[in-house]
C-alpha cells in the first residue's frame, strides 16, 4: 500500500545522522578552514591579507584531515594513504608548485576525512560556511575595502564583484544553491521506495529568492552559460520537488543514461574541440557562442596534448597579470592536468554516483548530478569541492547503494507463511 502521508517522518537509511563526536567536529572544524582558504585565494582578500594566510590555511586543513583520518579510521591501507597523501601535498606547499596535482592530494585527503560523515550534515556545513564567505566577499567589495575596474568586452559590461575573475562569483553561488537545496529538502518519495513522504522543507519563499540571486549574478557578470545552469537546477528542483513531476525514474534506462552522460559528454567536448578550426567562419561562430572555451580547449590540447599520467598546464585567469589561458571545460581540463589513466577514473566515480543516487531516489543529488554533467561541459568543477559539494557524497553513494542492493534482495525473497 503506497503511504502519502505528509505528516511522516523519513525513514533513516544510508545517512542517518549520527551523534556528533570529537572526530566529526574536527571534520567540519577542518572543512569550513578549507572553504575559507579558498574563497581568500580567489578573491582580493588574498591581496588584501597576503598569500601567506591562505598557505598556512591550506596547511592546517591538511593537518585538522590527517589528523580526523588516524583518530578514525581503523583501516591501515587507508590510513598510510592519507599520510602519503599529505605528505605530498604539504612538499608541494612548501614548492610552492603551481600544479593541479596539489588540489588532486587536498581532495584525497577531504574524502577520506569524509568517510563517516553523514552527507547531509556535510552540506549544511558546506552551505552555511560559502555563504559567509560569499556575503564576506561581496560585503568586501561594496565596501570599497578593494575594487578592480570592470571587464569590458565589445558590449559586455563584467563586474568582479571582488572576485580575481569575473567568473568565480556566479560559479560558487551554484554550489551554495545546491548545498542549501540539499540540506534543508525533505525526500518527496514514498514509503515502498525506502523513505517516507515529507513536505519538503524548503519554501516558495526561498526558491524565489535563489532565483532572483542568479538572476542578480548574471546581470552583474554576464555569465550567460552559468546562469543557464543555476536556472536548469531550479526548474528541475520545481518540477520533481514541488509538482512531484518524476523525471528521475529508477529502472533500467534511467540508470543506464546517468551511467553513460559523464563519458559521453567527455567524449563530445573533446571531439568538437580537437576538430575547431581557427579562422573558419563557422569554427569562430560556435567559439564565440560558447564565450571562447572551444578555441581554448583547441589550445590546450594542441600545445600540451593528453598524456596518461598529466601534466602542468601553466594557467592565468588575472588580466592584470598577463594574457588570458585557462581550460574552462572540466572534461578537458581532467585529460590535459591529471591525465587519461585519472580522468577514466573520475567519470567512472560519477557514473557510480550517479547510478546510486538514482536507484537510492535521491532526486536532488540526482538532479545536482545531471547538471553537473551538463556544466562540465563549460566548466572546471568536477574535482572541486567549493564549487561542487557533490564529489563529497561518494561515501554516500556507497552505502545508498548497499542500502537499495539489500531492498531489492529483501523483496525478491519468498514471504515465509
Amino acid at each position: 500500500m503506497r503511504i502519502r502521508s505528509r505528516q511522516a517522518a523519513p525513514l533513516r537509511l544510508a545517512d542517518a545522522p549520527a551523534s556528533v563526536s570529537a572526530e566529526s567536529l574536527l571534520f567540519h572544524l577542518g572543512l569550513v578552514l578549507f572553504v575559507m582558504q579558498t574563497y581568500i585565494f580567489h578573491s582580493e582578500y588574498e591581496a588584501y591579507l597576503g598569500a601567506a594566510v591562505s598557505k598556512s590555511m591550506r596547511m592546517l586543513c591538511l593537518g585538522i584531515f590527517l589528523l580526523k583520518v588516524l583518530l578514525a579510521e581503523r583501516s591501515l591501507s587507508l590510513r598510510l594513504i592519507s599520510v602519503t597523501a599529505a605528505v605530498g601535498a604539504f612538499i608541494m606547499l612548501i614548492q610552492q608548485m603551481a600544479g593541479a596535482g596539489i588540489n588532486l592530494l587536498m581532495l584525497v585527503m577531504l574524502l577520506l576525512a569524509a568517510k563517516d560523515i553523514p552527507y547531509r550534515s556535510l552540506c549544511r556545513t558546506m552551505f552555511w560556511s560559502c555563504l559567509f564567505c560569499m556575503l564576506a566577499v561581496l560585503i568586501g567589495y561594496r565596501q570599497g575595502l578593494f575594487y578592480r575596474v570592470a571587464m569590458l568586452e565589445e558590449a559586455r559590461t563584467r563586474e568582479y564583484l571582488g572576485f580575481t575573475y569575473v567568473t568565480f562569483g556566479p560559479i560558487y553561488f551554484l554550489n551554495i544553491l545546491f548545498c542549501g537545496l540539499y540540506a534543508y529538502t525533505g525526500y518527496p518519495r514514498a514509503e515502498n521506495e525506502g523513505i517516507a513522504d515529507v513536505q519538503p522543507a524548503v519554501t516558495w519563499f526561498l526558491l524565489c529568492a535563489m532565483m532572483v540571486w542568479n538572476l542578480w549574478f548574471y546581470r552583474q557578470t554576464d555569465t550567460t552559460l552559468i546562469f543557464l545552469v543555476g536556472a536548469m537546477f531550479l526548474g528541475l528542483y520545481f518540477l520533481e520537488i514541488k509538482l512531484r513531476i518524476s523525471i528521475f525514474r529508477n529502472n533500467r534506462l534511467t540508470r543506464f543514461l546517468a551511467a553513460a552522460i559523464f563519458p559521453a559528454l567527455c567524449l563530445f567536448i573533446v571531439v568538437l574541440s580537437s576538430c575547431f578550426r581557427p579562422g573558419h567562419p563557422f569554427w569562430e561562430a560556435l567559439d564565440d557562442l560558447s564565450h571562447n572555451r572551444i578555441g581554448l580547449n583547441y589550445k590546450g590540447l594542441t600545445d600540451y596534448g593528453v598524456k596518461l599520467l598529466g601534466q602542468v598546464i601553466k594557467q592565468n585567469t588575472d588580466t592584470l597579470k598577463g594574457d588570458y589561458f585557462y581550460i574552462d571545460s572540466g572534461y578537458v581540463k581532467a585529460l590535459l592536468n591529471y591525465g587519461l589513466i585519472l580522468t577514466i577514473l573520475i567519470l567512472a566515480v560519477y557514473s557510480f554516483m550517479f547510478t546510486a543516487a538514482i536507484a537510492g531516489r535521491d532526486i536532488v543529488l540526482c538532479i545536482w548530478f545531471f547538471c553537473l554533467a551538463c556544466y562540465a561541459v563549460i566548466n572546471n568543477n568536477i574535482i572541486s569541492p567549493v564549487e561542487n559539494a557533490g564529489i563529497l557524497a561518494f561515501w554516500y553513494c556507497l552505502r545508498l547503494r548497499s542500502s537499495s542492493r539489500a531492498r531489492k534482495r529483501k523483496t525478491r525473497q519468498p514471504i515465509e507463511q
